[in-house]
């Protein structure tokens, strides 16, 4: 849906820096088949993907934050890189981080945690500065400045957890500009966190159902969507503004 919004031209928040090739869009628009179709959190070998790179995390929460006890219990993060997480991680390495002087934004979209809308960056493991941290800053200053009633911050200001993928990826990015790859290039993670928890008042039932608590009801999912599409616009064309798109390559480090 959010799609067809950017590339179609009769619709309101239609991209023409997009068809004009100023920018491109990679979309994965399931990463855990397995898990929507079982809809939990967990791919089929019962592994939470959110909890699975093998980042652990400085001061996690408690079972929450991820853990290795049972793929019979909720947020276990596995013994191994999962094929989803590697397939994630093939991506990025592939296509699209394989170019140099590049700038890219990922946006990782979820729903569930509080009422409040967040939009976070890495890290989730630890709260030390993130690698390319003004780069950071200078989108969610942007952002900000435009969509206020966001939550707008690194991960581990609200929690830390084990396993992140995004800091995974971001970490690994690091280590590849400092050995000489990806020179003059960005690539900056973000996750929207879409609070869902109001629905619980509207039905406290849902509170009896551990997947419930975070997803919005099937008939109200497109609702959700369009509150956000000025924010994601606004997100998605954060390098065309000529203005930003120099702030922002400003952030790049000249020498490695």
């Amino acid at each position: 849906a959010l799609l067809k919004c950017w590339i179609n031209p009769k619709r309101q928040f239609y991209s023409k820096d997009s068809a004009r090739g100023k920018l491109g869009i990679y979309s994965i628009p399931i990463l855990n088949p397995a898990g929507v179709a079982r809809e939990t959190r967990a791919n089929a070998r019962g592994v939470d993907l959110n909890r699975n790179s093998g980042v652990r995390a400085e001061n996690a929460l408690p079972f929450f934050g991820g853990h290795g006890i049972s793929a019979a219990l909720p947020y276990f993060q596995g013994k191994a890189l999962q094929r989803e997480s590697r397939a994630l991680f093939r991506f990025l390495r592939e296509f699209a981080l394989r170019r140099r002087k590049q700038v890219q934004l990922a946006l990782d979209i979820h729903s569930g945690y509080g009422t409040q809308n967040f939009l976070w960056w890495p890290y989730s493991y630890s709260k030390r500065t993130v690698f390319q941290n003004s780069a950071f800053q200078a989108v969610a200053d942007r952002l900000r400045q435009r969509h206020p009633l966001y939550r707008i911050e690194p991960m581990s200001l609200s929690y830390q957890t084990h396993g992140d993928l995004w800091d995974k990826a971001l970490l690994d990015f690091e280590h590849r500009v400092k050995e000489g790859q990806y020179k003059k290039s960005l690539f900056l993670p973000f996750t929207l966190e879409i609070g869902t928890w109001h629905e619980i008042k509207k039905n406290p039932r849902r509170l009896l159902s551990r997947e419930k608590i975070f997803d919005p009801p099937a008939e109200s999912r497109k609702a959700y969507l369009r509150e956000h599409r000025a924010m994601l616009w606004d997100f998605l064309h954060s390098y065309v503004d000529r203005s930003h798109r120099r702030l922002l390559r400003g952030r790049i480090p000249e020498s490695d």
